[in-house]
């Protein structure tokens, strides 16, 4: 069965998975200084192939102290979210920004482990 979507239904479809990608991006302020949290969820990660990648950029760009992510709930990611996760980790470094990974779904730390992706974040 073959059937297409309406541009504008696209639209916003896209805008609805932007906004469930935003939400996932979280700001706390302790007494001192600004904690990001960030809980993607799945299926932004694969409807919106470059939500992840916003939401990491805003909180990069918020220059906060710590960013603290947790992917829990992600037992898979494409490459390019994989790609983004890196880039992340890269430039938040750079920036001086402490990253803590709190959870990683298991079946996704074996994918990081195939990749050896998982001794870049352990040293983090």
């Amino acid at each position: 069965m073959n059937f297409k979507i309406p541009k504008d239904k696209k639209r916003k479809l896209a805008e609805n998975f932007s906004e469930k990608a935003k939400k996932g991006l979280k700001s706390k302020m302790g007494e001192n200084s600004e904690i990001i949290e960030i809980k993607p969820e799945l299926t932004a990660l694969f409807n919106d192939y470059y939500a992840f990648r916003n939401q990491l950029m805003d909180a990069i760009a918020k220059k906060p102290i710590k960013i603290v992510l947790d992917l829990g709930k992600i037992p898979v990611m494409n490459s390019i979210s994989i790609s983004s996760l890196v880039w992340f980790c890269k430039n938040a470094k750079l920036e001086g920004i402490e990253i803590d990974i709190r959870e990683i779904h298991p079946d996704l730390m074996k994918t990081f482990e195939v990749l050896k992706i998982d001794e870049y974040f352990q040293r983090i």
